[in-house]
């Protein structure tokens, strides 16, 4: 889908999500703090050069959680500091090569002084903008990095609305890796993912124990988020990516008592909602999380 609009870049921005050969990418705009969707598109790697939609905003990459080292990080008591700046200092810390070679970042994880620090190599980003070598376009809106399970709670949060009472796992998968995001009361509180290249999904048991494993998982950072004052059942296991079909919902929905469901994604983000139609807009959910941006944090 595709909407012709203004490409100012200070309030365009334009996500791409990058995959194993190809990337979906979203467009949003700005408009007095409501995000309306200008286009959303998919492309092979070979195709996507000097594409139109790509110019005249600022570009946010998805980077896979499995290629960044993370740790979560507590800043009780920052005093006149950015408890944010802080945590990303502590990250710096734990490197021993030279810091020019890595990008930090830090994802505010509630409202308790708990931080996402991430730590990836700039030769690892560089991979992904290497589709758009010699024909990149013009940046003037600035580049951007986001750990990609962050990037799937912003645009959940920014395009889904949930209830501010909601306590939600988001789960996307996509490529070799699902991607992870818990959120409540309408903030990110915790992030991770689990690699499945080792299992065959394809086939009934494979599925299954990915599914097991999966459950495991979930279930360790909700009790990592119980001792941090979050001990409420998940309101809901919002199930999105290329490869969460009906036949993936219906094993997880025998593990999970919490409903399992796709992400409602609202039409008044949209100028034209009925071009929307027959488009898998939850394939597009960290796209439009990339190209929103990050909301404000509380």
């Amino acid at each position: 889908m595709n909407n012709d609009g203004a490409t100012d870049t200070g309030r365009v921005g334009v996500g791409i999500d990058c995959g194993n050969g190809h990337f979906h990418l979203a467009r949003v705009r700005q408009d007095a703090g409501w995000p309306q969707v200008q286009a959303l598109a998919r492309f092979e790697s070979s195709h996507i050069k000097e594409h139109c939609l790509l110019t005249g905003g600022r570009l946010a990459f998805s980077v896979g959680d499995h290629l960044v080292m993370t740790r979560e990080v507590a800043v009780t008591d920052p005093g006149n500091f950015d408890g944010r700046l802080l945590a990303g200092f502590d990250s710096m810390q734990s490197v021993l090569d030279d810091r020019d070679e890595f990008r930090f970042d830090c994802v505010p994880l509630g409202t308790g002084g708990r931080y996402q620090a991430s730590t990836v190599r700039r030769s690892v980003l560089e991979q992904l903008t290497r589709p758009l070598e010699n024909g990149f376009p013009d940046i003037s809106g600035g580049v951007d990095y986001v750990l990609r399970s962050a990037a799937l709670g912003r645009g959940y949060i920014m395009f889904c609305r949930p209830a501010p009472e909601a306590f939600v796992c988001l789960a996307d998968l996509h490529d070799r890796a699902i991607s992870i995001c818990f959120v409540y009361q309408g903030l990110i509180v915790g992030l991770t993912h689990l690699m499945t290249d080792r299992f065959d999904l394809d086939g009934d048991t494979g599925l299954e124990r990915m599914v097991v494993e999966f459950r495991t998982l979930v279930n360790f950072k909700l009790a990592s988020l119980s001792e941090n004052g979050i001990s409420i059942p998940l309101t809901s296991l919002v199930l999105s990516g290329e490869k969460a079909g009906d036949r993936v919902r219906s094993v997880l929905q025998k593990y999970f008592s919490a409903r399992v469901e796709v992400p409602h994604i609202g039409n008044s983000f949209f100028p034209d909602p009925a071009a929307t139609s027959g488009v898998p807009l939850e394939r597009y959910l960290v796209a439009l999380g990339l190209a929103a941006g990050e909301k404000p944090h509380r």
